[in-house]
């Protein structure tokens, strides 16, 4: 489970407007760490079907941020990036048979357009 008080702490909102280009770089290397883990224990077999599917993840975050980036909506770049980190740290905590289901659904819910 995904502790509330955890999640308040991911991004300030603060950090992400003050510099928005930084806030994009730290999410995209939170979720890189994330990705990679999920490339880590996949099977021998499985491994360059999860190198693709982490990689088309990571493609749709970074243009998901960007996306976010040009609305000028500084505090909507800061909603996706802590939705982005939510859904990292769901991969991280999950168990290493399930960290690539897991990164499917929770990365394709962060990539759900934000109101």
């Amino acid at each position: 489970m995904i502790d509330i008080f955890k999640v308040a702490m991911l991004v300030p909102t603060e950090d992400c407007t003050a510099n928005v280009d930084t806030c994009i770089s730290n999410t995209c290397s939170y979720i890189r760490k994330a990705l990679d883990g999920v490339v880590a224990v996949a099977l021998p077999a499985n491994k360059a079907e999860t190198l693709e599917a982490t990689s088309k993840q990571a493609t749709v975050a970074a243009s998901t941020l960007n996306m976010a980036k040009a609305t000028g909506e500084k505090k909507k770049v800061a909603a996706v990036s802590i939705v982005y980190m939510i859904a990292a740290d769901a991969v991280d905590a999950a168990a290493p048979a399930d960290k690539l289901r897991v990164m499917d659904e929770t990365f394709k819910a962060a990539a759900a357009p934000i109101a």
